[in-house]
């Protein structure tokens, strides 16, 4: 429990500039564009059989 509300303390910092973050919204985008891709790439196969 001491674990969780220390990393509870440092989330709620909200340490913006550290590069974990970039990281962290750097991974969250390419996988957001990658399920997109992916998503379309069915739709067109669907469409064309």
């Amino acid at each position: 429990e001491d674990n969780l509300s220390d990393l509870e303390g440092k989330e709620e910092a909200g340490d913006w500039d550290g590069d974990d973050n970039v990281l962290t919204v750097a991974a969250f985008a390419i996988l957001f564009i990658l399920s997109f891709l992916y998503s379309t790439f069915v739709t067109v196969v669907k469409v064309q059989q």
